[in-house]
C-alpha cells in the first residue's frame, strides 16, 4: 500500500478473522510487506486481519497533504510476522515493499538489533474511509493507535462493513 511509505500507518488486528463480506476494491499487487519497530507490537500473529489507519503526522515527501488522514483506509490478511535484522529482512521482502533501504535503517532496533517485517496481502481499499472518531464512538473505547492494538470480532465487521459498503 503506497500510503505506508510516508504517511505513518498503524493498524488494529483480529485474530484467525476472515471477513464475511466481499469487496470488488483490492489492490492490484497481492503481496506486500510492511516494516516496523518489535516494541509495542501488540502481540502481532498471523495468521490475522489488519485494518490499516493512517495518521495526520505526514509533514514532508511526496504525499504531504494528501486527504483521508487519521482514518482507517484498508484492510488486508497478515500472513506473516518475521523478526530479524534490518539488512537479513530487507533483502528477503525489499520486492514486496516500497521501502528503500535507508528507510529500514531509521526503525528503532531492539536490543538484538532486531525489527519486525510483515508480510499481508489480500488488501481492500475502503471506499468510506473510517476516520479515528467513529472508531471511538464504535467501539466506546479511548484509542490513540500509535501501535498494533487487538480489537474484537464485532468491531472489526463493524469497521469493515463501513469502510466497504458504507454501513453497519
Amino acid at each position: 500500500m503506497a500510503v505506508a511509505r510516508r504517511a505513518t500507518a498503524h493498524f488494529v488486528v483480529n485474530d484467525r478473522t476472515t471477513i464475511q463480506v466481499q469487496s470488488t476494491h483490492r489492490l492490484i499487487t497481492r503481496n506486500l510487506g510492511y516494516y516496523r519497530s518489535v516494541k509495542n507490537s501488540g502481540g502481532l500473529k498471523a495468521p490475522c486481519r489488519i485494518l490499516w489507519y493512517v495518521s495526520g503526522k505526514q509533514t514532508e515527501g511526496k504525499g504531504k497533504g494528501f486527504s483521508g488522514v487519521e482514518a482507517i483506509r484498508a484492510s488486508s490478511r497478515l500472513d506473516e510476522v518475521i523478526i530479524g535484522k534490518p539488512k537479513e529482512l530487507y533483502q528477503r521482502f525489499q520486492r514486496l515493499g516500497v521501502y528503500k533501504f535507508s528507510d529500514i535503517l531509521n526503525i528503532n532496533i531492539d536490543k538484538d538489533g532486531n525489527i519486525m517485517a510483515l508480510r499481508f496481502s489480500d488488501i481492500e481499499l475502503f471506499t468510506s474511509p473510517v476516520t479515528l472518531k467513529k472508531l471511538q464512538k464504535l467501539s466506546f473505547l479511548n484509542f490513540l493507535l500509535i501501535s498494533p492494538y487487538k480489537i474484537p470480532q464485532f468491531l472489526l465487521n463493524q469497521v469493515y462493513n463501513l469502510g466497504v459498503l458504507n454501513q453497519i
